[in-house]
C-alpha cells in the first residue's frame, strides 16, 4: 500500500488534487461547427474520429492532448458481440430506470471530452462536465480500464440502483458503448465539501462556510449514512466517506457520492484480505487499516473525521506547520489530544466567529459527535442513528454524549479512546496507533451501573436510567 498526504491506498475516487496526466500534445485543426452555449460559455464542437485526416477549412490551429484525441476515436464495436455479457445484461436490466447513453452522445455534450471540461480525476477514472442541448449540466464519470473494471462497474450500478435518499447522489444514466464504461450524474456547480473547506477560494472570509451551512451539511451526511446502514432496506457500507466525496447542492444540501467502494453489509461479514483495504489515509479506521475488518463503524469513524474538518477547518492530514518541526500532522491525533485535555471547544476554528443564537450549541453537538465517532475501538463508536439524534439535539443523547466525552470533568474518565501522548500528533504516531492491537468485539465489558463511565453505549445508558426511574418517557434507540 502507498500512503501519502490524503492520497488513497488503492484509488482516489475523483480527487482533484492528484497530479495531472502528462501526455504529448499534437496540433490539430478543428472543423468549423456550431457553438454550444452552457451557462454563458461557448465552446466549439470537436468532431470525433481522425482529425488529422480532415483537410477542410482550417480557420485556426488548436492543441488537444493525446488523451482527448484518443477519446474521439470511433469505437470498433458496432454491436453487442464485443461487449461482455454482464454489461449487456446490466444495460438491459436498467434501461427502463436510467438513460442509456451512447458514446457519441456523451462525447458531444463534453465537447469531445475536452480538458477544459475536466472537473475531477483519480486512480479510478476522470469526471467531465457535460452540457446538453437544452442547457442541462451533467457529470460524466469515465472509468479507467483495469482488470476488475467490469466487475466494479456492475457492482457500483447495482448498489446505486438501490439508493434513494435526498442526501445521496442519484444515478442519471450509464454508457457501455464499445466497452467504454461511464456513469452519468447531475452536475453540482458548488463542487465538493473538500473544495469549499480547503480550496484556494476559501481563503477569503466571505467565501468561508458559516456555522449554519456546516451544520446543515453534517446533518445531511449523517442522515444519508443512517439510511445506508439500516432501516427497512438491505444495509450497505460506503467505505470511502471523505469530504471530497460529499458534493454540495443548492441551499448547501449535501450529496454523498462515489459508491465505487461500497459493499453490502452482509458481504462484509467475511474477512477482508489486507490487500483489499482501500480508501484514503486520514479517514481509515484503525481496525480497517490494520486488519481489514469491515463494518458500518468504519463509516462512522470517517464521518467523525469529516466533522472534525467542518469544526476545525483543518485537513485530515496537514503537511508541515506543526510544532516541533513536524513534517505532517494527523487531524485525529491532534483532536484526541485536545479532547483528552478536557477542552472540547478548542477543536473549533478560531477564525470562524459564532454569530450568536444557536451557533454555540450546534457546534458543541458537532464536537461531541466527532469525539465519539473517532474512538479507537469500533464497538465503542455510536451508530449513525444515535449520531443523528445527537446532532438533532435530543436531550438524552446530549447528556449521554457529554458523560462519555467527559465534558463536565466530573469523573475525570476518558471515553474517547485517545492515546496518552498528546504531544505526538504526527503521521508516524497515527500509523503506530493503527498498528496497535485493536480491541476485539468480546473485550472486557463495562459495568451497567457506571452510567457516566467510558465506552457505555447510548442504549445501555438509557436501559440503566429506565431501571432506576419510574419515568415513562420513551426514546427510540
Amino acid at each position: 500500500m502507498v500512503i501519502g498526504d490524503g492520497r488513497p491506498l488503492r484509488r482516489n475516487n475523483m480527487s482533484v488534487a492528484m497530479s495531472a496526466l502528462v501526455s504529448p500534445r499534437v496540433t490539430l485543426a478543428p472543423p468549423v461547427s456550431p457553438r454550444v452555449r452552457c451557462h454563458g460559455h461557448e465552446s466549439p464542437r470537436i468532431a470525433a474520429g481522425w482529425p488529422l485526416l480532415n483537410k477542410d477549412g482550417i480557420p485556426e490551429a488548436s492543441e488537444i492532448s493525446v488523451v482527448q484525441w484518443a477519446m474521439q476515436l470511433p469505437t470498433r464495436c458496432s454491436d453487442d458481440k464485443q461487449v461482455p455479457e454482464e454489461l449487456v445484461a446490466l444495460r438491459d436490466r436498467y434501461s427502463s430506470k436510467y438513460t442509456v447513453f451512447s458514446y457519441s452522445e456523451l462525447a458531444k455534450i463534453t465537447n469531445g471530452f475536452s480538458p477544459d471540461r475536466l472537473v475531477g480525476k483519480g486512480g479510478a477514472g476522470r469526471v467531465y462536465r457535460g452540457c446538453t442541448g437544452d442547457g442541462k449540466e451533467l457529470a460524466v464519470k469515465v472509468l479507467k480500464p483495469s482488470g476488475d473494471v467490469v466487475k466494479d462497474f456492475v457492482a457500483e450500478v447495482d448498489i446505486l440502483s438501490s439508493v434513494e435518499h435526498e442526501n445521496a447522489m442519484s444515478l442519471v444514466g450509464l454508457c457501455v458503448d464499445g466497452g467504454r464504461l461511464m456513469l452519468v450524474y447531475d452536475y453540482m456547480p458548488r463542487g465538493s465539501l473538500e473544495e469549499m473547506l480547503h480550496g484556494a477560494e476559501k481563503q477569503g472570509k466571505e467565501g468561508a462556510l458559516r456555522w449554519p451551512e456546516r451544520f446543515r451539511i453534517a446533518v445531511g451526511v449523517a442522515r444519508a449514512l443512517e439510511y445506508l446502514h439500516g432501516g427497512d432496506r438491505r444495509p450497505m457500507i460506503h467505505r470511502d466517506i471523505k469530504s471530497s466525496n460529499i458534493l454540495v447542492a443548492g441551499y448547501f444540501e449535501p450529496k454523498l457520492c462515489d459508491f465505487g467502494l461500497a459493499m453490502w453489509a452482509d458481504d462484509a461479514a467475511a474477512q477482508v484480505a489486507d490487500d483489499d483495504v482501500a480508501g484514503t489515509f486520514g479517514y481509515l479506521a484503525p481496525e480497517y487499516f490494520m486488519h481489514g475488518k469491515v463494518s458500518d463503524k468504519i463509516d462512522v469513524y470517517a464521518f467523525g473525521v469529516v466533522l472534525l474538518e467542518l469544526i476545525s477547518g483543518r485537513k485530515p492530514v496537514s503537511a508541515g506547520g506543526g510544532p516541533k518541526g513536524q513534517k505532517s500532522e494527523s487531524l485525529v491525533m491532534w483532536a484526541n489530544s485536545v479532547i483528552q485535555g478536557g477542552k472540547l471547544m478548542d477543536l473549533v476554528d478560531p477564525n470562524l466567529p459564532m454569530d450568536g443564537g444557536d451557533d454555540g450549541e450546534v457546534v458543541e453537538r458537532m464536537a461531541l459527535a466527532a469525539a465519539l465517532c473517532i474512538r479507537r475501538a469500533h464497538q465503542h463508536r455510536p451508530s449513525m442513528s444515535n449520531v443523528v439524534k445527537l446532532l438533532a439535539g435530543d436531550g438524552d443523547a446530549v447528556i449521554w454524549a457529554k458523560s462519555q466525552v467527559g465534558v463536565s470533568g466530573e469523573n475525570g474518565q476518558d471515553g474517547c479512546g485517545v492515546v496518552t501522548s498528546p504531544d505526538k500528533n504526527d503521521i508516524q504516531s497515527h500509523i503506530n496507533l493503527a498498528l496497535r492491537d485493536i480491541i476485539d468485539d468480546d473485550a472486557s465489558s463495562v459495568g451497567s451501573a457506571d452510567f457516566a463511565g467510558a465506552n457505555l453505549s447510548l442504549e445501555e445508558y438509557l436501559k440503566g436510567r429506565w431501571s432506576r426511574s419510574s419515568s415513562s418517557s420513551s426514546f427510540d434507540a
